[in-house]
């Protein structure tokens, strides 16, 4: 096989074109103007994603694609597998709108919003940018006047929502909105108002609503000693909420204390979740499936305690307060009221950290995913943007298939595994690149930051090489 045809299957293996920049100059030309021979070289020229990745490979400035800093998320860590074929970075963040790199590096960073909206859309490289938002799902329960964008983007400028809105267009087209990029939501626990989901996700979203009510937040900034009447109405809400089918059967379940049974519900959750049938692959999919379940069971037990008495205390309580009806029995339950509330949300928080499991399911899933009806039948260049607890749970699954991490960026301890502790992010900053912040000589600890990543253990442009290798370790060089 000649060079072409080498070089040709490459492009077909991993439509990554970012290599050519490393080939002869004869060898440059020919994919430039299109000159490329061989049967495999027919292919490309016949494919439109393959060929417009060659013309973004000759079009781009590399400039863009650069930064020393990028400010949002928590952690950056790349993986690569060569049996694969997979590039994947990962980004994890703490669901916050904190954009916080010190001012001193103000031109030497790019938030995380503008530096994803150039990479995943300009690229050499065909991306997969897989992202924590929910998945578009025709329910007949939503309202068809409110749009997707106004229904998940519009409340807040936390990443999450910021991401989101850039990328709007590719979203609710369920994916492709540029010919070099694929764009999907992650979040399948978000379904709401279908047999599709699971209970608890069902359940999360109720517990959710009804903490967020304005009633909720009056009850609890006002002294409800001497608001007899919003404190009645509060239990009217309470009761309400508490009388649901899906809410009563997950704290029943969860009130009786039973170990056998605890596990058993969740389980069900992975094993009754129709949409993830709908779309998993059994054979291929199992040995991750199987992997990503058990970290589920292995983190509810660590939970199971808690669960347990916030369900107990909420069922009890219940019990009493739902016999108050007049405004002159308040007053001996005002401490029950406070309790109930606060054993509400221990249990929603503490369900949440168990459920989390389903969508990374899902998202391994889009990973490994093979797309009969696109160019790209499977997924080579990919950007996954999550919560810290999320990529940490993705990370571990690569690393038990023989994924190799081959960059790591960090602000702190994620789930009591080290992915780059704050101090070891001070040691590699450069005492250099410190003494350069406005001519002023700063310590690496007075322009260090959680939510600014250091790009400099970080090979960039993203997917510029393959098979990747790790940048040196600025310790030996």
């Amino acid at each position: 096989m000649d060079s072409q045809e080498i070089y040709c299957k490459k492009l077909l293996n991993t439509y990554n074109a970012s290599f050519i920049s490393k080939l002869d100059e004869d060898l440059r030309n020919a994919f430039k103007d299109q000159r490329i021979e061989g049967k495999k070289c027919t292919k490309v020229n016949t494919r439109k994603v393959l060929k417009q990745l060659i013309f973004n490979h000759f079009n781009k400035t590399d400039g863009e694609f650069i930064t020393d800093f990028i400010t949002g998320p928590l952690n950056l860590t790349v993986h690569y597998s060569e049996k694969f074929q997979k590039i994947i970075y990962i980004f994890g963040e703490n669901h916050g709108d904190s954009l916080d790199c010190p001012s001193q590096l103000e031109k030497r960073s790019k938030n995380i919003y503008e530096y994803l909206n150039t990479v995943v859309r300009n690229n050499d490289a065909f991306i997969d940018f897989l992202i924590e938002v929910p998945i578009i799902f025709n329910d007949e329960s939503d309202d068809p006047k409110v749009s997707y964008e106004e229904k998940y983007f519009s409340k807040s400028q936390e990443h999450l929502n910021v991401l989101g809105d850039k990328f709007i267009d590719c979203l609710e087209k369920k994916g492709t909105c540029e010919s070099t990029c694929r764009v999907q939501a992650i979040d399948i626990r978000q379904i709401i108002g279908n047999v599709k989901t699971n209970i608890m996700s069902l359940f999360i979203n109720k517990i959710d609503g009804y903490l967020k009510s304005p009633c909720v937040q009056n009850l609890f900034n006002k002294d409800v000693s001497k608001n007899p009447r919003i404190a009645l109405n509060y239990i009217k809400i309470l009761i309400e909420m508490l009388n649901d089918n899906i809410i009563q059967v997950v704290i029943n379940t969860f009130a009786e204390n039973n170990d056998k049974d605890f596990t058993k519900f969740w389980e069900e959750q992975c094993d009754h979740f129709n949409y993830l049938y709908e779309v998993l692959e059994s054979k291929t999919w199992n040995p991750i499936f199987v992997f990503i379940k058990n970290e589920m069971l292995i983190v509810s037990e660590k939970y199971k305690q808690t669960i347990f008495e916030a369900s107990r205390i909420i069922k009890k309580d219940y019990t009493e307060i739902k016999t108050c009806s007049k405004e002159i029995e308040i007053q001996k339950y005002i401490d029950d009221l406070t309790k109930i509330y606060i054993n509400i949300r221990t249990l929603y928080y503490n369900v949440i950290n168990v459920n989390r499991f389903i969508m990374d399911i899902y998202t391994m899933y889009l990973v490994f995913k093979t797309y009969e009806d696109h160019e790209v039948k499977e997924a080579h260049n990919i950007i996954i943007y999550a919560g810290f607890l999320h990529s940490q749970t993705y990370r571990d699954v690569l690393e038990s298939i023989d994924f190799h991490q081959i960059g790591n960026m960090a602000g702190e301890r994620v789930d009591d595994k080290k992915v780059g502790t704050l101090d070891e992010r001070v040691d590699q900053i450069d005492e250099m690149t410190c003494k350069k912040v406005d001519d002023k000589k700063v310590k690496p600890k007075q322009i260090l930051s959680m939510y600014c990543i250091d790009m400099k253990n970080i090979k960039q442009p993203f997917f510029s090489d393959w098979p990747p290798t790790a940048p040196p370790d600025p310790d030996t060089t």
